[in-house]
Parts: structure tokens; C-alpha cells; sequence
């Protein structure tokens, strides 16, 4: 991994869980039958087997950034694959995603004019002014005038029951 905490893909690192790690070496280990690698065309088969599927596209994306030239992966790619793979399926990360979209100044707080502008561009603007002010004040949990991710995840959870 590099030193600035992203992986191949461009993503904040990510840590895959230590009982799926190891369900998912045990099933690599299963197709690499003591080589410790598999062939690039092996591994839609692969993730089959541990459920999660992905596109044709996807995959040959994924093989461009991970063989770099090679047919083989090794495991360690297979799990940065995984971990990739975890990651974009994991409703925490994709709220924290979304968290860091929206904190425009990477203060790790939200503030109201950033609050504002992101649902005045992502909802209709069927809002006026003072109904988004009425979110964010139920939203604003301690009453500091910012969203913190844990006041985010609650709004993100009322919104959608």
C-alpha cells in the first residue's frame, strides 16, 4: 500500500474484517493450489464462489489496475480486490463517502452553507430556505452549529427509515 493511506484504486485504506480475510485467502488458496497466484481468467469464478459477483467490465477494470501486464494475481491483490469490493458495499464507508464529498473544507464537520448547498444541488428545489434550516437544526444534535459524522449518519438513517 502507499504511504498516503490510499489503495491501488485511489481509496482511503480500508481493513477488511479478520474472519473474512481469512475466508477469502482460504478460497484463493483454494484456486491457487499452492502456487500463490491464480490466472486473471479465473477470477470471475473466484468471486462467485466467495459471493461477490461483479461485471465483465468491472473485472477487466480491476485486473488494468491490479496485473499491471501480468495474467496472474497474487493474493495480496486478491485481497486488495476484496477489501475494494467491501468497501464499496459497506453503508458506513459510502456515508463516510458521501460525508467528505459534502464537507467542502475537510474540516470533518459539515457547517450550514455546506449542508445548504449540497441539498439545494442534489434535491429538487422543492425546499425553501427555512425548511432546510428546520433539517439541519434536527439534525444538529449538540447544538453547535455543524453536522459531525456521527450527527450525518443519524440524519442519513432518518431520512431513509
Amino acid at each position: 500500500m502507499s504511504s498516503s493511506n490510499t489503495n491501488p484504486f485511489g481509496e482511503q485504506t480500508y481493513q477488511l474484517k479478520d474472519d473474512m480475510a481469512a475466508d477469502f485467502s482460504e478460497a484463493f488458496e483454494m484456486y491457487a493450489k499452492g502456487r500463490g497466484f491464480i490466472h486473471q481468467d479465473i477470477l470471475k469464478e473466484l468471486l462467485e464462489l466467495v459471493e461477490q459477483p461483479m461485471p465483465e467490465d468491472e473485472i477487466k477494470d480491476i485486473i488494468e489496475t491490479m496485473c499491471k501486464g501480468s495474467s496472474r494475481l497474487d493474493l495480496e491483490a486478491f485481497l486488495q480486490i476484496m477489501t475494494h469490493k467491501m468497501r464499496s458495499t459497506d453503508p458506513i464507508e459510502q456515508l463516510r463517502d458521501a460525508f467528505k464529498e459534502i464537507d467542502a473544507d475537510g474540516s470533518g464537520s459539515i457547517d450550514r452553507s455546506e449542508l445548504k448547498e449540497m441539498m439545494m444541488s442534489m434535491m429538487s428545489n422543492d425546499y425553501t430556505e427555512e425548511e432546510i434550516d428546520a433539517m439541519i437544526d434536527k439534525a444538529d444534535l449538540d447544538g453547535d452549529g455543524e453536522i459531525d459524522f456521527e450527527e450525518f449518519v443519524a440524519m442519513m438513517n432518518d431520512a431513509n427509515p
